[in-house]
């Protein structure tokens, strides 16, 4: 119906205006419309408004894409109707005088019919255009549009889907995957249970995980919905793939799509006790049963036992074509796998990366793995910092086959520059062969704007006007054979508006955008408020505090080449480094709780505490090899005169008998010279008589 009369309306030059709650199919159905559902002669132009769209920005996007029909005059090609979609109409942040510059010049077209050129300062006529828009109800972010505006538009309300038409919808979809694919009996019975039990589950969230200023993130929708939904539909039967299997399955991908953007502890034992309601309810299975060979036979399955639970396709190699989404019951292997995927790219890579393969990183790296098996699958990993979430999305990247961009930001880098490398990002996607990924951190952010054309690469899969007729030119050539691989001798024919649409189709398929931010301070929650897409376009994944067994693991690699004693002072170590980074995090919450101060413990701070133990005890231990090395050699010298001493003893015994018989000679001679002695006098004394 609201399809219907949308077309009517724009088709006789009425203004729309489509609004509803995130995921009523607004921005779908207009687009579905406008691309496939429209008489040749309607060309469209989509802009997509954020808290940081300006005036200036909106007019040269829409003055780029329209041609000039005669002097002042601006329009589609001669003949032809252009349709402007505004999605997010009313996102523009309002400025000091209570006005949004973007809309204010939207209705400054419909109410004049143009707009005064930047440039030139002269009028311009914009002539054979309707604007149609999208926006939700004000809140989060979202403002009230002015009634002087509201008065242009025909509005159509999109009412959220009800339990029994999302049943209807996500029911038909599942049942026909498990037919069509040949699933087991006992697990093509549970289609009915599957869409029941995550549609409990969406409801549940949206009542009990509300959003707060720490949990800002805290926000679903019908995109939500559709993620559990889309992950289990990745699997392929197999022999050993049954119910409970089924159940897993649908647990895995609940707890990838819902919890792991959860912030606590409070939140994670909610969600993991539905999570077993629902398991009971509507698959009809025990929970502690269907988790036999995680919680070693026992009847009740906690979190820590869940963090075992692994599905994903990197067991198969990355060159098979198809690789099955699975169950990885092994974790030894799993490990294995992980450490010989790491070793491989390090083999490859100009940086090679040191990092601990502990079941926690392990977790982390098949979650974005998981994205990256989507088609058009984006991340958004918050963490502190040194929490490895480069790292691992650039690990998660090479074990999916995918390429990694990374941009560089220097002191003087411009906004030029930036467009410049998304260029290469979009055409690197949209012409190559592979999956891009490209990662994009906080810390590289200089301007806001990054996150807006982030924000429109999100939800369009390309930024407004960044390629100039002649580059459009060139990628609709390169984008040709892949065209008549998917179309055939159609493609030949095919213009440069449907070549392309096309390209822009292959990038929002070949293209992962991972963002690696931080939630500390409040620029996070305010950039989620500015930027909707960051939410509803990406998995969230939330790096929580590194837990006891990751803490020992890796002190136990970092110490693994320190020279200890024995194994057990060895240990003693490991535990005491992680009895450190724990009391501190303790600490720290008691510290927050009594005061309302946040102290940050990072994963960066252990590591330092590892690197300042382990430099410490080197340069102990050299001062005590100096001092050991300054006493050796003292004790080389003692006994070095010891011997010289000894030798000069026996030297002087040999000599005695000689100083005897020389003692006996000399006593002789003496008696001679005291005979002599009278007559020597007297004969003195003559002299000196005679002398006289």
């Amino acid at each position: 119906c609201n399809e219907w009369l949308m077309h009517q309306l724009m088709t006789h030059g009425f203004h729309v205006l489509c609004t509803g709650d995130t995921g009523t199919g607004k921005s779908v159905s207009i687009k579905q419309k406008l691309l496939s559902g429209m008489d040749p002669k309607y060309s469209n132009i989509m802009l997509n408004f954020s808290a940081q769209t300006s005036a200036n920005q909106t007019q040269d996007i829409i003055d780029g894409k329209l041609t000039k029909r005669r002097k002042g005059v601006l329009g589609p090609e001669l003949g032809n109707v252009c349709i402007i979609f505004v999605d997010d109409l009313n996102m523009p942040e309002v400025e000091e005088y209570g006005a949004q510059p973007p809309i204010e010049l939207l209705r400054q077209l419909c109410d004049s019919g143009g707009w005064y050129d930047l440039k030139e300062m002269t009028w311009r006529k914009i002539i054979d255009t309707t604007l149609c828009s999208a926006m939700g109800p004000p809140g989060g972010g979202r403002n009230n549009i002015t009634p002087r505006m509201m008065r242009h538009f025909n509005l159509l309300c999109f009412d959220a889907f009800d339990d029994d038409t999302l049943t209807r919808i996500f029911g038909t979809i599942v049942s026909w995957f498990l037919k069509s694919n040949k699933f087991a009996a006992d697990t093509s019975g549970l289609d009915k249970g599957l869409v029941n039990a995550t549609l409990h589950t969406y409801r549940s969230a949206m009542e009990e995980l509300l959003p707060t200023p720490k949990k800002s993130h805290y926000i679903f929708n019908l995109r939500d919905f559709s993620r559990v939904i889309q992950g289990v539909l990745m699997v392929k039967p197999s022999e050993d793939f049954n119910k409970a299997g089924f159940a897993r399955l649908w647990c895995h991908e609940s707890l990838r799509v819902f919890g792991d953007r959860l912030v606590d502890d409070a939140d994670r034992d909610w969600f993991h006790n539905y999570m077993g309601k629902m398991v009971t309810e509507h698959m009809k299975c025990r929970f502690g049963d269907i988790y036999g060979h995680l919680n070693g036979g026992g009847s009740e399955t906690t979190r820590d036992h869940l963090r075992n639970l692994f599905f994903g396709d990197y067991l198969t190699e990355p060159e098979v074509e198809n690789r099955p989404y699975e169950e990885v019951q092994d974790r030894t292997v799993l490990t294995e796998k992980i450490e010989g995927y790491l070793e491989d790219y390090n083999s490859i890579s100009r940086k090679p990366m040191t990092l601990v393969m502990f079941m926690f990183a392990i977790e982390h790296v098949s979650r974005i793995a998981r994205v990256f098996k989507m088609p058009g699958g984006n991340a958004l990993l918050v963490g502190v910092g040194g929490s490895g979430r480069q790292s691992l999305a650039r690990l998660a990247a090479h074990m999916g086959g995918c390429t990694v961009m990374q941009i560089e930001i220097s002191k003087n880098y411009n906004m030029t520059e930036w467009r410049e490398d998304l260029k290469k990002i979009l055409v690197s996607a949209g012409t190559g062969t592979q999956p891009l990924v490209f990662l994009f951190s906080d810390s590289q952010i200089k301007k806001e704007v990054f996150v807006e054309d982030i924000n429109n690469m999100l939800n369009y899969g390309e930024v407004p006007n960044i390629f100039p007729n002649d580059e459009k030119v060139t990628i609709c050539e390169a984008v040709r054979p892949f065209a008549k691989q998917r179309f055939g001798k159609a493609a030949a024919d095919m213009t440069q508006n449907q070549l392309y649409a096309f390209f822009i189709e292959r990038v929002r398929t070949q293209l992962h955008i991972v963002l690696a931010f931080s939630p500390i301070g409040d620029a996070f929650r305010k950039r989620l408020l500015l930027f909707p897409s960051l939410i509803n376009c990406c998995a969230i994944d939330w790096f929580t505090a590194w837990p006891k067994d990751a803490l020992v693991a890796v002190a136990q690699r970092f110490l693994q080449e320190v020279s200890f004693r024995n194994d057990e002072v060895r240990q003693s170590v490991v535990e005491l480094c992680q009895n450190f980074q724990v009391s501190i995090m303790d600490l720290s919450a008691e510290f927050q709780a009594k005061l309302g101060r946040i102290n940050y413990v990072t994963p960066t701070s252990y590591l330092e505490l590892i690197i300042a133990f382990k430099n410490s005890l080197d340069q102990r231990r050299q001062a005590v090899d100096a001092q050991r090395k300054r006493y050796e050699v003292g004790l080389e010298k003692l006994d070095f005169a010891e011997q010289n001493v000894q030798g000069m003893q026996k030297e002087l015994i040999d000599l005695q008998p000689k100083l005897k018989q020389a003692q006996i000679d000399t006593d002789a001679l003496m008696e001679q010279i005291q005979a002599k002695l009278p007559g020597v006098r007297a004969k003195e004394e003559e002299v000196g008589k005679d002398a006289a």
